[in-house]
């Protein structure tokens, strides 16, 4: 989720001080009607017609035509963009201008999304400014040819949204409109990440491997874009492994993000070039990626640098990127860091290394205590977070191995000494040191 833009307050800039720099009676500032109607924006909706009589012609979202008919171009009526319903807040009204005053333009990043009139023949009008959020800054300002009922009676545009009005003429007859071009702020709200396969290495050779944004949406090429995912990434996201699928708490998940921070911040493509040995024939290459959405349900992929080998496609890597003991091989990793419940991966504690066994047996010597057994279960299985053991039996029982056990259905329990059952037997599976080598 994404906290509410900061209310922003909407400034006026009175049209009468920016006429000088705007130039906005000048022919050669402004733009035939023919390009104006060209790009109708499809989905647009046209608000009822008001006037003077009574009324107010408002949007929901921003505004990207207005119309009008009658007598000195009396009733007017507006283009709401569909696609920005929702999108705007923080709204208040102008005071009310006329021909002789000039007109208002919203201040800062407001937008208008609301006209209404008073007097004779709606000779006063005031607008409604408000904050608009996820869209760009204000760009290509402009002001549109003048228009009344004599002459067409309308502007529309796409992708280009009123940001002030002026008028002249009696009653105000002629409007013109001042736009603005924007597009949508598409912000990173959710990420995984995954390892994702590559290929199987039949030589040593040199290849060029890409990393970083693999951009499908113009939206998600911003600066802003990329510091959502860096963001959102480090504040916590969903690993998924070999039957593993967790969110990744905020500790970890800052110590992956700035491992990767240079994928994760890019706008585009790169490539790097990656030595393969005789050591890495027959072996699959992984690379681990993160899959976003935004807040425009747009997905996108970032391939970050991080490369693993393993003994093939049918084990994926074990551990995040960054936190393999082993790094390329990536089957032992640090605690917090373990992505997979395989049985060929193996986590480390402060207490030491723990692996799962689901036959053969442990030694004593390798035994974990009941006090640790908790703490080792979670090393080697992410998944579990209970804050106590299960059960279990300090005189053991038969057909269960003794110490640590995880049963395939997630029970975390101790057994005492008792027929010395296998690891595996009856689905409880073994909890045992080993020594890192």
């Amino acid at each position: 989720m994404f906290p509410v833009p900061t209310r922003i307050p909407i400034m006026l800039v009175h049209i009468s001080l920016l006429l000088a720099l705007a130039a906005g009676d000048s022919p050669a500032e402004t733009r035939p009607r023919s390009l104006l109607t060209k790009r109708k924006l499809s989905g647009g909706e046209w608000t009822a017609y008001y006037s003077e009589e009574g009324g107010e012609a408002l949007c929901n979202g921003l505004v990207t035509g207005m119309r009008c008919g009658g007598k000195y171009c009396d009733d007017v009526s507006l283009e709401c963009d569909q696609s920005t319903l929702g999108d705007t807040y923080s709204h208040s009204w102008t005071k009310y201008f006329s021909e002789e005053t000039g007109g208002l333009i919203c201040g800062g990043e407001g937008y208008i999304t609301g006209v209404k009139c008073q007097g004779k023949y709606c000779d006063d009008v005031s607008i409604r400014c408000s904050s608009v959020r996820t869209r760009s800054s204000p760009t290509n300002c402009r002001w549109s040819s003048w228009f009344s009922e004599e002459n067409g009676a309308k502007v529309d545009y796409a992708n280009s949204y009123f940001h002030g009005l002026r008028c002249s003429g009696k009653y105000c007859d002629n409007k013109q409109a001042y736009v603005c071009d924007s597009q949508p702020q598409c912000l990173v709200s959710s990420a995984e990440g995954y390892w994702q396969q590559r290929r199987t290495i039949a030589s040593a050779q040199t290849e060029t491997l890409s990393w970083g944004l693999e951009a499908t949406h113009e939206t998600s090429t911003t600066k802003e874009w990329s510091n959502s995912m860096s963001t959102t990434v480090t504040a916590g996201f969903e690993a998924k492994g070999f039957g593993f699928s967790a969110e990744v708490s905020h500790e970890v998940a800052k110590q992956v993000g700035e491992s990767v921070s240079a994928s994760l911040t890019t706008t585009e493509t790169h490539e790097i070039e990656y030595q393969y040995t005789d050591a890495n024939i027959g072996q699959t290459l992984w690379q681990f990626v993160f899959k976003s959405r935004d807040s425009c349900s747009y997905e996108e992929t970032v391939a970050t640098k991080q490369f693993a080998f393993t003994e093939g496609a049918f084990r994926e890597p074990c551990c995040l990127p960054g936190w393999a003991l082993d790094a390329p091989a990536y089957t032992q990793c640090r605690a917090g860091g373990l992505i997979s419940s395989s049985h060929d991966c193996t986590a480390v504690s402060a207490m030491g290394t723990y692996e799962r066994l689901a036959s053969g047996s442990c030694p004593a010597e390798r035994q974990v205590s009941k006090d640790e057994c908790l703490a080792a279960a979670k090393a080697v299985d992410p998944n579990i977070s209970k804050t106590h053991l299960d059960g279990g039996s300090d005189s053991g029982m038969n057909g269960r191995p003794q110490g640590c056990t995880i049963h395939d259905r997630g029970a975390v329990e101790w057994w005492g000494p008792s027929d010395n059952a296998p690891c595996g037997n009856m689905n409880y599976n073994c909890v045992c040191k080993m020594v890192v080598v």
